[in-house]
């Protein structure tokens, strides 16, 4: 009589090898694919930005000057009039959000930015120029203050805010 085996099959061992080379590739992928999440995230600020930068322009181009800010008085933050930008003259058809918005950091109802997050700062000085400021907490998602500027070599989550200013001449 002759007995066969399963010799077919996979060892205990060989399954256990199997599951730890899966395991250490995606330990090895995981980390890539949330830096390019966070690039994404990065493009997209700045993307938005230049949109709403676009429209700031044009809105000064036909009014000679840039959508009004409160008095520093009334609000420290200067925070403009954005909805200017879309009524009733559509330059863009709303202001994006910031993807890094913190909703409530230091105490300040949404932010800087306003009720969810969208870029509505802005400084407007008459006595030494118009300006505006669009700024973005960055991947860090705090309040830097400071001129430090984000920068995607420190790391992708390094310190940092994601600035665009203009002037007008």
């Amino acid at each position: 009589m002759r007995m066969t085996y399963f010799s077919d099959a996979f060892t205990l061992i060989e399954l256990l090898i199997v599951v730890a080379i899966i395991a250490i590739l995606a330990g090895i992928a995981a980390p890539n694919f949330l830096e390019a999440q966070v690039r994404a995230k990065v493009s997209r600020v700045v993307s938005d930005q230049r949109s709403v930068a676009t429209a700031l322009e044009a809105y000064a181009v036909d009014n000679q000057k840039y959508p009004p800010a409160r008095s520093a008085f009334v609000d420290p933050l200067l925070v403009t009039e954005t909805w200017r930008l879309t009524t009733p003259i559509a330059y863009m058809t709303e202001i994006p959000r910031d993807t890094f918005h913190n909703p409530q950091p230091f105490g300040l109802p949404g932010g800087p930015f306003g009720p969810g997050g969208r870029y509505m700062h802005y400084v407007s000085d008459p006595l030494v120029t118009e300006i505006w400021l669009l700024w973005s907490y960055g991947p860090d998602r705090d309040m830097e203050f400071s001129d430090l500027v984000y920068d995607p070599t420190n790391g992708s989550i390094s310190d940092g805010d994601i600035y665009r200013v203009g002037a007008q001449p």
